[in-house]
């Protein structure tokens, strides 16, 4: 028994049991319907590769995720953060002191060679450049006002930058190499 569906199936009885069989048609408009849903499945896969691509590694270490404090070599060292353009501007200037086992954080978004100077600062302090796995990759020890208006860059791009009293690298055994823990 055939029975024609507007000439897109064909209907075969089996014991009672129909059994429909698509068309040529039909199973062209099928394929078509595959090809757009692995079309639709690479656009998607580009889109997380790219967005895999583009988001930081990082993200651990993001300035939300930050904590108030962070250690090298079992020191443990109050930080403040500067994650924000106005924030890396002011950093430490203007400030007459820094309070004994802190630091200021700086936070970039990528790593870049990171320039720091003195300007308006009123007492010396260490510089520590770290990677973005968290590696100190550059230290300036001791460095005072008076150097401004130069400027110190670290030897490899970094990720964030420490700045600490002067002295207490020296004071703490912190050296290039160490690991820094967030």
């Amino acid at each position: 028994m055939t029975n024609d569906f507007d000439n897109k199936t064909e209907s075969v009885s089996k014991r009672g049991r129909e059994a429909v069989k698509p068309s040529a048609s039909g199973f062209f408009k099928l394929q078509k319907i595959c090809t757009l849903f692995k079309y639709f499945v690479f656009c998607l896969l580009v889109c997380f590769a790219i967005i895999y691509f583009l988001i930081p590694k990082h993200l651990a270490l993001a300035p939300s995720q930050v904590k108030n404090f962070l250690t090298i070599n079992n020191t443990h060292i109050n930080i403040e953060v500067a994650d924000t353009y106005a924030k890396r501007v002011l950093g430490l200037s203007r400030r007459t002191s820094l309070a004994e086992n802190t630091g200021l954080l700086f936070i970039w978004t990528e790593p870049k060679d990171v320039g720091i100077w003195m300007k308006d600062m009123n007492f010396p302090i260490d510089i520590v450049w770290i990677d973005a796995s968290g590696k100190i990759i550059d230290i300036k020890q001791a460095v005072s006002p008076d150097t401004f208006p130069t400027v110190f860059y670290p030897r490899t791009p970094a990720l964030y930058v420490l700045e600490l009293n002067a002295g207490f690298t020296e004071k703490h055994n912190i050296k290039i190499g160490d690991m820094v823990v967030i």
